[in-house]
């Protein structure tokens, strides 16, 4: 009897232990799934090694949208943060949430507007999901999409020529206004903008940094991202921001920069002002005249005027983008003349841009800006600085020979330009 008994426990006994056995074997199993369950280009990645990663851009760059992504949403933004950059063409992901293509699409965008080496105008990205009955999402990436990512090297080009930079700024602007224009101004002396390239035919490195910062030529994509890169560089808090064309009616989108300057949040747009600069030197050759221009207008921008026309960011940046609620300090004195804030008389602003003029006629080609507080006062003046007598007298009157008078309009601003006789 006690045998019998004996023997019936000790089956027993190996049957709870073979289900212990099992059981631990099936925790295993599930948690290795759990943690292994992101897949690329066939090799398994523990999901909390791709949450942990960290670019070599992330040793300068603080990223804006990724802070406000939790569960699964983080998950995908690091794969494909990772993937991107060790160019890997296929993402494999148990999910949750049921992904569309508009999903993916949205948080690749939020990693493309983090990070200065990716490219955010071009986001017609021509990636494919798919998501099975498991819910495996997969996303398969083209090799177009991944042949101009810029890699970490090109940061020491950066910092070598931010250690060169000429100092630039006013008095009235805080230091890291001064560090952030001195970045601006070298960006104008120095790049030129350049739209055309195509991406399948091996010519676009005009849309990444490199082309801003090797090549010294680049359309809105690369001059944001090296402006940003720059910026981060001297530990100043700056963003790359964009809209689409289709958010706002419009053909293409663009790219530019929010920057925070000694506590001040304010728009840079570094491709305008580029474009402005072009558009001003084309004019003034024409004319026989070949001065420096400086383009003030495109830094330390509000809201009201770098949103101006009915721009809105992209969806995806809408809710995470600082608010810019006023011009940043200092930033009317980068101008000659600034019209008073409750506005002045037209004919006053004559002659105090007539004072700059008088002091600057030893110049090859005198010039002077002037900053009017909205475009009517600028169209304003400008209309009646040739036709009223008084005005073009006003101007004149203590330049000691007889120039031609040429005028350039930009934002709020009006270039007046004196060429000797």
């Amino acid at each position: 009897m006690n045998k019998r008994r004996i023997a019936i426990g000790s089956v027993a006994l190996l049957i709870i232990l073979a289900l212990l056995a099992g059981s631990a074997v099936f925790v295993y199993v599930n948690n290795r799934r759990q943690e292994a369950q992101v897949e690329m280009d066939g090799v398994l990645y523990n999901q909390q090694d791709l949450l942990g990663y960290r670019s070599p851009y992330d040793q300068v760059i603080q990223p804006l949208c990724k802070p406000c992504l939790q569960g699964e949403d983080r998950l995908l933004y690091s794969a494909l943060l990772y993937a991107y950059e060790k160019g890997i063409s296929e993402i494999r992901l148990q999910t949750q949430t049921p992904y569309t293509e508009t999903d993916v699409f949205s948080i690749l965008s939020m990693v493309k507007a983090d990070y200065p080496q990716f490219m955010t105008t071009t986001l017609e990205s021509k990636f494919s999901i798919s998501r099975d009955e498991e819910g495996v999402l997969t996303i398969q990436i083209p090799e177009t999409e991944l042949a101009y990512i810029v890699g970490g090297e090109i940061i020491e080009q950066a910092a070598a020529q931010l250690e060169a930079m000429p100092s630039a700024g006013v008095d009235g602007m805080g230091d890291e206004a001064r560090q952030a224009y001195a970045i601006y101004s070298y960006m104008l002396d120095t790049m030129a903008y350049k739209a055309e390239g195509s991406l399948e035919e091996g010519t676009g490195w005009n849309f990444t940094i490199r082309g801003a910062l090797m090549d010294k030529q680049a359309q809105c994509n690369g001059l944001a991202g090296a402006f940003q890169l720059f910026c981060r560089l001297k530990g100043i808090e700056c963003y790359k921001v964009f809209y689409r064309g289709r958010d706002v009616g419009r053909e293409y989108g663009h790219v530019w920069n929010v920057v925070r300057l000694d506590g001040q949040w304010c728009h840079v747009d570094v491709t305008a002002a580029l474009q402005c600069k072009e558009s001003q030197i084309n004019y003034l050759t024409g004319e026989g005249l070949s001065p420096q221009v400086d383009i003030p207008d495109f830094f330390g921008m509000p809201d009201a005027e770098a949103l101006a026309d009915g721009l809105t960011y992209t969806g995806v940046l809408a809710d995470k983008v600082p608010a810019c609620p006023a011009t940043l300090s200092g930033r009317e004195q980068l101008y000659d003349v600034t019209e008073a804030a409750g506005g002045e008389e037209e004919a006053a602003l004559a002659a105090r841009a007539g004072q700059v003029l008088a002091a600057r006629q030893q110049e090859a080609a005198p010039a002077v800006c002037i900053r009017f507080a909205d475009q009517t006062g600028l169209t304003a003046f400008r209309e009646n600085l040739f036709d009223g007598a008084a005005y073009i007298s006003l101007l004149m009157e203590n330049v000691a020979y007889n120039a031609g008078v040429y005028v350039f309009q930009s934002q709020s601003t009006l270039y007046i330009y004196l060429q000797p006789a």
